[in-house]
């Protein structure tokens, strides 16, 4: 009997069923949401072939404007699912800048053709009864996300005034998370937004306090901060990390949408916060981002009272609120209040105020709070969270001994999982701990799946899981992480300088220096995006820009003048002028033992001067220090020479 229609897709014991929207793995079900289910459909069909991105947005998202991270995220879910393929290798492969595409071998299975004089319908009921019958569960999986989608006064006031402040905080931080909750339940009726929850992505704007605490931009930010965590606990759509939103605390925008468009969002959150006496009033209007119009707007007036019972209460309205499959572990987590203490609450908030400037004195100042607000309460997860990784930033800017900062961290970070063991920013932190050390990637790859898993949007979890993949070779994996970090959180200087540094490895060197000169935009201030940008621009062949740029960072009295001095090092080497090299080397090896980061700038000038066997020590003592080199020894470009000599790749690997 002729076939005609296909009934199923089969592959390495997997088992493919449009018609069923279903997949399974020798006879498991395999669940996926309705969206990575009709991707995996469009790659199948096609196996073997590039399918273009163009082409997957034109099947999955012909009526809707979606970010090139949505797409991106739906491959990363679909590789971890169905996992490696039995070469070892992922299923789906991306190929660059086009699409992607499956590599396995697919069987087409057909149906058999109906018989003569048999209704088609009948003959597809006869032919399908059996296996629907057989299987309660005739529509996808449908997940939670996919089903419904400079300086402020912080000594001033009396203990009083600090404790209604926060108490406030707290009530309009529940209360615009419920609207906002309810809002993502029902949006599906309001044409002017993407039906699918998933398309969406939220900003929230730093409070504007008006009245007495006009001008505290620490209450504003914190605010925002409350807001953003407390939706990212919903994995409902992707919220820019309070990161992302820092640079409008004291230079607000002309209008939200613009910020919305910048953020690259397609709604955002704007408020105002006045206090009077006993009571605080706020006022909220989430905007749609294309035309500027108000999706919803309300004003509240609270009594702090007894906040944290009236937090329990409306964590729980959010809850029954929104259209969503949530966990009974989710539920108990909306009404995760972190702390009871309203004064640690102040103090914390203060700390994220202060560690958003990425400069040494404010990272200092933020660790001092942070450790106020765990001696105000010892059992504050979430502040010895972000105190270990303020530890972490002391140590990434060299503005203290990164090996002092590793360990501290350490401390602190395992202190917050021990409290909490669903706390992503613990994760992510304590990644970056076990990052930096030499033999533990695999602990941190762990870490960072754990933290994506619970905030899967989280831009600081995928830029790290990117460095790790990096050092697991997976140089394409690595750019789509890198990527997706960039695109959560467009404006952060690190997100663009990692990306810009994954395609100067790849050899990308024009979107390499077009990502590199944002970061350096981003943050003028700080020295080590230029840093990063003269390394690209030499390896592209722009040596004079990349000499000029670290020449002027080695004239100032700044913790990367070092760096600076040591890629100066090894530009004077490559261009032949050996004295001068030589010259600049001096000066690192002078301040190696107490400060051991100039080690891997010594490698890499030394093997430059054709000094082999002095290179190869200092590569042996950053191996002694169990010091992480497998980046630099893989992709950096600065690191070539050192490639060639097997005996370091070796004791890097070692």
């Amino acid at each position: 009997m002729p076939l005609t229609e296909i009934d199923s897709y089969q592959f390495d014991g997997f088992v493919l069923e449009p018609e069923r929207n279903q997949l399974s793995r020798d006879g498991e079900r395999v669940q996926l949401t309705n969206k990575a289910f009709q991707l995996l459909t469009v790659l199948v069909r096609q196996a073997g072939e590039t399918v273009e991105k163009e082409r997957i947005y034109e099947e999955l998202w012909a009526d809707s404007f979606v970010e090139d991270a949505n797409l991106t995220q739906q491959i990363y879910k679909l590789r971890k699912t169905l996992g490696p393929s039995p070469s070892g290798e992922p299923y789906i492969e991306t190929v660059a800048r086009t699409g992607y595409r499956f590599r396995a071998s697919v069987t087409v299975i057909r149906r058999p053709e109906p018989a003569a004089g048999v209704a088609e319908d009948e003959n597809v009921l006869g032919v399908h009864q059996a296996s629907v019958s057989s299987s309660p569960i005739t529509q996808p999986y449908i997940s939670a996300a996919e089903d419904s989608s400079t300086n402020g006064s912080p000594e001033r006031g009396t203990p009083g005034y600090r404790r209604l402040v926060v108490s406030g905080v707290f009530v309009i931080t529940l209360l615009v998370t419920l609207m906002i909750g309810v809002y993502l339940g029902r949006a599906r009726t309001n044409a002017s937004l993407d039906p699918d929850p998933a398309n969406r992505s939220l900003a929230v704007l730093p409070f504007r306090t008006i009245g007495d605490d006009a001008g505290d931009e620490s209450l504003g930010l914190g605010m925002a901060d409350a807001v953003i965590t407390q939706l990212g606990k919903l994995r409902e759509v992707p919220v820019r990390p309070t990161s992302a939103v820092f640079q409008y605390t004291d230079h607000p925008p002309e209008n939200s949408p613009a910020a919305g468009r910048e953020l690259g969002v397609n709604t955002v959150l704007e408020g105002s916060i006045q206090r009077d006496q006993d009571r605080i009033r706020v006022s909220v209007r989430l905007l749609n981002v294309a035309d500027g119009g108000t999706l919803w707007a309300d004003t509240y007036d609270e009594n702090y009272g007894n906040i944290f019972a009236v937090q329990d209460s409306i964590s729980a309205k959010v809850a029954r609120a929104l259209e969503v499959r949530l966990t009974q572990a989710d539920s108990a987590r909306l009404t995760d209040h972190s702390t009871n203490n309203t004064d640690a609450y102040q103090a914390y908030l203060l700390g994220v105020y202060f560690e958003n400037f990425r400069d040494q004195p404010h990272l200092e100042q933020a660790v001092e709070y942070f450790q106020k607000a765990i001696d105000l309460d010892p059992n504050y997860a979430r502040a010895y969270a972000q105190q270990g990784d303020t530890f972490n930033l002391l140590g990434y800017y060299n503005f203290r001994d990164p090996a002092e900062m590793r360990k501290k961290a350490a401390e602190v970070i395992a202190k917050a999982l021990e409290l909490d063991d669903r706390l992503p920013e613990g994760y992510v932190a304590m990644a970056y701990v076990h990052l930096i050390t030499a033999g533990e990637v695999a602990t941190a790859k762990q870490l960072l799946e754990k933290a994506i898993e619970i905030s899967p949007y989280n831009a600081n979890a995928h830029v790290r899981y990117g460095w790790v993949l990096l050092n697991l070779k997976d140089l394409k994996g690595a750019e789509e992480q890198m990527r997706l970090a960039q695109s959560y959180d467009p404006l952060s200087s690190i997100n663009n300088a990692a990306l810009s540094q994954v395609l100067a490895f790849e050899g990308n060197f024009a979107e390499a220096i077009n990502y590199g000169e944002k970061a350096a935009a981003l943050t003028p201030t700080s020295y080590n995006y230029q840093l990063i940008l003269a390394d690209i621009y030499f390896a592209a062949g722009r040596q004079q820009e990349a000499i000029d740029v670290v020449s002027s960072i080695t004239k100032v009295e700044s913790p990367d003048r070092l760096r600076a001095l040591g890629l100066l090092a090894y530009f004077q080497a490559k261009l032949g002028d050996r004295k001068a090299a030589v010259q600049t080397s001096g000066e690192l090896k002078k301040v190696a033992n107490e400060r051991p980061i100039v080690l891997n700038d010594l490698v890499a000038a030394s093997y430059a001067l054709g000094e082999r066997e002095e290179g190869l020590r200092y590569l042996a003592e950053l191996h002694n220090r169990r010091i992480n080199v497998n980046i630099r020894l893989n992709y950096y470009p600065s690191w070539e020479d050192v490639r060639k000599d097997p005996r370091a790749l070796a004791l890097g690997t070692g």
